[in-house]
């Protein structure tokens, strides 16, 4: 799959890429963190993984590398770690309410023919939603805004966006600005668009890390390297 692109025009929601260095948790950008399971610094597995400096890796001469980057003791075993990691994430954003059974059958839909099926429908979905939420906030910001039917206009098509990829809370969550949207709240709307901001962040990071696991399950699963004897 393909990792959701960065966007560089809503700067609220910050995700990692491939080229960035991984994130210590509890920030809000997303990477595995492959030093839990190498048992080693986090600025080795760094090096190991291609994701900071390679120098690194001259330090831990008994890891041998294969040409992907990773390490070949992550190759082949390591691609059953990661559909767990990917499964653990899934049940967690099921759990929480954030994906309902639609992203399944997103899923459902991807094949050998189609690879990144998912990736790139969520990727539109993103470019889609960003848009819709700097259209919501610049009515808002708008002290002279009256145009409540124009509002209720991008919410119906971000609820039904939402609904064909399975981001079951942010529908949720723009359910609750169409109503206070319909009241002419302004104050409500400004609040649900708060809540908004952060459901649709949370989910892009959230995405964005299932679909690096997955990247990084396919490499290990189809590339094998034989072992060497040191």
């Amino acid at each position: 799959m393909l990792a959701p692109q960065t966007s560089k025009h809503y700067p609220f929601c910050h995700v990692s890429t491939p080229s960035q260095s991984l994130s210590p948790p509890g920030s809000c950008r997303v990477g595995v963190r492959l030093h839990r399971r190498t048992n080693l610094p986090q600025q080795t597995a760094r090096g190991l993984t291609g994701y900071g400096d390679s120098r690194l890796v001259r330090l831990i001469p008994h890891i041998r590398l294969a040409k992907t980057g990773l390490p070949v003791w992550m190759l082949g075993l390591g691609a059953d770690r990661l559909r767990a990691d990917m499964n653990r994430l899934l049940a967690m954003l099921f759990h929480q309410g954030v994906l309902d059974e639609q992203f399944l059958q997103l899923q459902q839909l991807q094949d050998e023919s189609s690879p990144n099926f998912v990736s790139e429908v969520v990727n539109i979905y993103f470019h889609e939603s960003e848009k819709l939420l700097r259209n919501l906030r610049e009515l808002l910001m708008d002290r002279e805004f009256s145009d409540y039917k124009k509002m209720g206009t991008h919410l119906n098509q971000f609820m039904g966006s939402s609904s064909s990829i399975g981001a079951k809370r942010i529908r949720n969550v723009c359910v609750a600005f169409r109503a206070a949207s319909e009241h002419n709240n302004r104050a409500g709307c400004l609040r649900a668009l708060e809540v908004l901001e952060h459901e649709y962040c949370y989910l892009k990071n959230k995405l964005h890390e299932l679909f690096q696991i997955e990247q990084q399950r396919v490499l290990a699963a189809g590339v094998r390297y034989p072992m060497q004897n040191n």
